[in-house]
């Protein structure tokens, strides 16, 4: 049986996912119309039963009605005679009056309160016809009935008919009524009536062959057009597998023609272009990625390469002044490769998401003071002015990491102010939610409009005619990306506001 069922799902798993789910569907709408249908023919039976044991009761009931003079049945030998009155009188004419309409397939027998056969028809065979055309059918035997349907009969209301279905001693099956006579409010005798369930029988298994030819039609009609609805449907799946094949190939500007509708389908559609556009962001951002590391490492490559081969061809001429120039600048050029190197690595700690903080409450008064006094050899003329209210304020982060921000930023800001300028590094509380603003405010050229979207993408460099000290060698262009992913690290947000000739404020807003 294991292996079986292991080679219907083997079998099953190799279809596609049309079939699967129309033979799913399928399956579950044959086990509903076949539930249907049971439950429909189980009714039909319990009616026409009841129908039946109702009409033998009626047909008892109009006997007792009438006066005609009978004949009791004969009793069987060894058995108590009915008692001799007007309960007997009822009986005979009870017996008469059914064994003259529903003679046919019907067993007659009179019975005790206790259970005892009093009288009964004649087993044999009886004509349907009444010998008319020589149609002979013969009666069932009786079955015998339980102490617990003879209960049931004598305790249940007069509207009420206890019937049951048993077999009867030829194995057929038959329903039993049971009809219980009354004289002066007292029981005084049952009458049993056997009819068989053939006739019903045949009437249910025609209607369970209608409804079985039904179902088949149903499901052959469900067939053509399950499949023509599931086909449909999963059209956009398979235009997403063969745009996933030409994705694949490195088509990434392809797109999916969204459905209008708001399905599974259409999201699935929909969420498949997005990430289809984030792909391509991705490619695109790592294509310049690289091509900005093979150009910022092409520089300092090159003027490592001529120092070299200009000492190798012994330009110096035995100089010192001339090869201690050309080893200071290998050794600058040596210290800009590590640097950038170095910030690579930062960058692909933050990305991955690997940088471990060091969280302690930071007094920013101290550390404010720090960095200025770190900057201010770098900052020759510049005014450099630190301000934190109060005085004693602090944050919790990671000191180191919070003071490698401020120096890239305070380095940047020193870069784009004129000699003269002013530098200024503030701290405060926020007063509408717990948190701190650290800002660094220069009075430089400021920022143009149409680049501050991008200060803080790797490798982006703003015009160095409006940004720079053209005295100073350029940074790499990864620092404000390294402060942006410290600081989000950290919980908080980074953010620039400048224009042109206006200086440039980076705000930055930490959770405390």
């Amino acid at each position: 049986m294991t292996r079986v069922r292991q080679r219907l799902l083997t079998w099953v798993s190799g279809l596609s996912l049309r079939w699967r789910l129309s033979l799913l569907s399928l399956g579950l709408f044959a086990v509903l119309l076949g539930s249907v249908m049971m439950v429909l023919t189980v009714a039909e039976r319990e009616v026409l039963l009841r129908n039946e044991a109702l009409g033998l009761r009626g047909n008892a009931a109009a006997a007792l009605e009438t006066g005609d003079p009978v004949t009791l049945f004969p009793v069987a030998r060894g058995s108590v005679p009915p008692p001799i009155g007007p309960a007997t009188d009822g009986v005979t004419r009870v017996a008469q009056h059914i064994g003259q309409l529903k003679s046919v397939g019907v067993h007659i027998a009179l019975l005790s309160p206790t259970g005892t056969v009093l009288a009964s028809s004649p087993l044999g065979q009886a004509r349907a016809d009444g010998g008319k055309l020589g149609i002979i059918v013969a009666r069932p035997q009786p079955a015998a009935v339980p102490a617990s349907l003879m209960r049931n009969a004598l305790t249940s209301a007069a509207e009420r008919v206890p019937y049951s279905v048993l077999s009867g001693a030829d194995g057929s099956s038959q329903l039993v009524v049971l009809v219980p006579l009354q004289q002066d409010s007292h029981t005084v005798a049952v009458l049993q009536l056997n009819a068989s369930t053939a006739p019903i029988d045949l009437t249910v298994g025609t209607t369970r062959l209608i409804m079985l030819a039904g179902l088949l039609v149903a499901l052959v009609v469900a067939i053509a057009l399950t499949r023509q609805l599931f086909t449909a449907a999963l059209r956009p799946l398979s235009e997403m597998e063969r745009a996933s094949e030409r994705i694949a190939e490195g088509d990434l500007t392809l797109r999916l023609a969204e459905p209008p509708s708001h399905d599974e389908i259409g999201r699935l559609a929909r969420s498949f272009n997005s990430m289809v556009s984030q792909l391509e962001a991705s490619f695109a951002r790592q294509e310049r990625f690289v091509a900005d590391v093979s150009h910022e490492l092409r520089t300092p490559l090159t003027a490592l390469g001529g120092s070299l081969e200009m000492l190798m061809l012994g330009a110096d001429a035995g100089d010192p002044g001339t090869r201690q120039r050309l080893l200071r600048t290998m050794y600058a050029e040596t210290s800009r490769m590590n640097r950038l190197v170095r910030d690579l690595l930062t960058l692909s700690r933050l990305d991955e998401g690997t940088v471990a903080l060091q969280l302690s409450s930071v007094a920013l008064g101290p550390l404010c003071a720090e960095v200025l006094d770190q900057v201010r050899p770098l900052a020759e003329a510049r005014v450099l002015i630190a301000q934190v209210t109060p005085a004693s304020l602090a944050v919790r982060a990671d000191g180191d990491r919070l003071r490698q921000v401020l120096l890239n930023l305070l380095d940047n800001a020193i870069r784009a102010t004129a000699p003269d300028g002013h530098i200024t590094l503030d701290a405060a509380a926020m007063a509408d939610k717990p948190g701190i603003i650290l800002r660094v405010t220069d009075d430089g050229a400021g920022i143009p409009a149409e680049a501050l979207p991008h200060v803080f993408e790797r490798f982006y460099r703003a015009d160095e005619s409006r940004s720079r000290d053209p005295g100073r060698n350029s940074g790499s262009g990864l620092g404000l990306s390294i402060c942006r992913g410290l600081i989000e690290a950290h919980g908080g947000t980074i953010t620039a506001s400048s224009g042109p000739d206006a200086g440039t404020t980076i705000s930055i807003l930490l959770p405390q």
